[in-house]
């Protein structure tokens, strides 16, 4: 699989990536509206994988057009067309990183396109929290809390006389 970042603004150049892929005309004209952001077309994907990443860019407020083969059981390979905010992209990374199919691989991909595209550096994961970059606005703050970090006027204070 890899990945190609569709800069079309053009409603016909991407309603003919959408024939390309074998997306019904009902399904052009149902997600032709929603490819008003960011649209990837990724390649060489298998039906499981294409199903997989459509219901989580549905589930993170994207949409993913994918070859009316995969439901039926068609085609082994098929592209997709993601579609998508950066924030809604990125978001949907995070959870196929818990796939199969090759998805942590392609997620990597996305996201490397991502930061190339906005600037943004991958989002770090920690136990607790997924840090997305431009997703939202983080605060930090440090603490110093040993005896000679303060002084009761703000000056240095020394112990010689």
């Amino acid at each position: 699989m890899h990945v190609r970042l569709l800069a079309c603004k053009d409603q016909q150049v991407l309603a003919r990536e959408m024939r390309e892929i074998k997306v019904s005309e009902r399904g052009i004209e149902l997600m032709l509206p929603k490819a008003d952001h960011l649209v990837m077309r990724v390649y060489g994907v298998r039906h499981k994988a294409a199903n997989i990443l459509k219901q989580t860019l549905l589930s993170n407020g994207g949409d993913a057009a994918v070859s009316y083969h995969c439901c039926l059981g068609g085609d082994d390979l098929t592209d997709v067309l993601l579609f998508g905010t950066v924030k809604q992209i990125r978001s949907a990374c995070v959870r196929l990183k818990e796939q199969a199919f090759g998805l942590v691989r392609l997620a990597e991909q996305i996201e490397s396109i991502l930061e190339q595209q906005t600037g943004f550096p991958q989002p770090l994961q920690t136990k607790t929290c997924d840090f997305v970059w431009g997703a939202r606005t983080y605060i930090m703050g440090i603490v110093n809390i040993t005896p000679d970090s303060f002084s009761k006027d703000g000056l240095a204070v020394s112990e010689d006389p």
